[in-house]
């Protein structure tokens, strides 16, 4: 007797063309659209958003981490 009966069906068809002519919409429209989705269950848009808040923070506090590594080499303690 097979493990599973299960059939695995491989679909085929069509795929949706990717039109180029127009410019894809930018990160923060994105972003905007998918907070504001009210389809979209509210603790998902609350760790999205906690996220990208944590992105601008990362991305603001390392040149000021590279900073204060170029002003202070590493010192051993011995």
């Amino acid at each position: 007797m097979p493990v599973s009966s299960t059939i695995v069906q491989i679909r085929g068809g069509s795929r949706k063309k990717n039109s180029y002519d127009q410019q894809p919409p930018n990160f923060d429209q994105v972003v905007e659209l998918l907070l504001n989705d009210a389809n979209l269950p509210q603790h998902l848009r609350v760790v999205m958003a906690r996220l990208l808040d944590m992105n601008v923070e990362f991305t603001t506090l390392m040149p000021k981490n590279s900073e204060h590594m170029e002003q202070k080499p590493f010192q051993q303690k011995q």
